[in-house]
């Protein structure tokens, strides 16, 4: 950690961003490139406070470099969110499922990015199964202000994916989760193209 001349805490990599790219980056198809934070590799090990201070460095980095797209896949929970590992952000999709709980934890996670400064939290619901549940979440979200940008439907092919160790988008393109995954997409750079007001 170290302190910029606002008076602001700030993460400084003892290793050159490039040097981290080169050591640990992964090409995973054209123009992309893959980065894994540290995980658990067994049980008490103890506090994963480097590791989330490294990924928020990095993060500061890559929002500071010429990568015209960074996509983070954040783990559940809020431990991210309190290390501030997203603060540099300009959008976060936070996916939550039909179920109560996970609906409050959604707007908590909201309420958190919000004060991180992140410009643009958008609810994404996962594993709808029906306009029930849909309409159920479409409530909440007004009831408490969130935007939601998409409801994905439950499918199938997406288990059975995992299951054969391969992408949705290998094993059923063309079904109903691979499209509404694509109208997120269309939907996300819609947004994020727009001058946040």
């Amino acid at each position: 950690w170290r302190t910029d001349p606002q008076g602001e805490a700030y993460v400084h990599l003892t290793v050159p961003f490039p040097e981290v790219r080169r050591r640990y980056g992964i090409a995973a198809g054209e123009r992309v490139e893959l980065l894994l934070m540290g995980t658990v590799d067994h049980a008490g090990v103890g506090c994963r406070c480097s590791a989330h201070a490294s990924a928020r460095g990095i993060m500061g980095h890559l929002f500071l470099a010429d990568a015209p797209v960074v996509l983070a896949d954040m783990e559940a929970g809020l431990e991210h969110l309190g290390r501030g590992t997203v603060e540099h952000a300009d959008a976060l999709l936070v996916v939550v499922e039909p179920y109560f709980r996970a609906l409050e934890a959604g707007q908590r996670i909201e309420q958190l990015a919000r004060e991180l400064g992140v410009p643009r939290i958008y609810i994404v619901a996962n594993k709808i199964r029906s306009d029930a549940e849909a309409q159920a979440i479409r409530a909440f979200c007004d009831r408490h202000r969130l935007e939601l940008l998409a409801a994905l439907p439950y499918d199938e092919a997406a288990l059975a994916a995992e299951m054969a160790e391969t992408t949705l988008l290998e094993m059923a393109p063309q079904g109903p989760l691979a499209h509404a995954l694509d109208d997120l997409a269309d939907a996300l750079l819609t947004e994020v193209g727009q001058p946040v007001v």
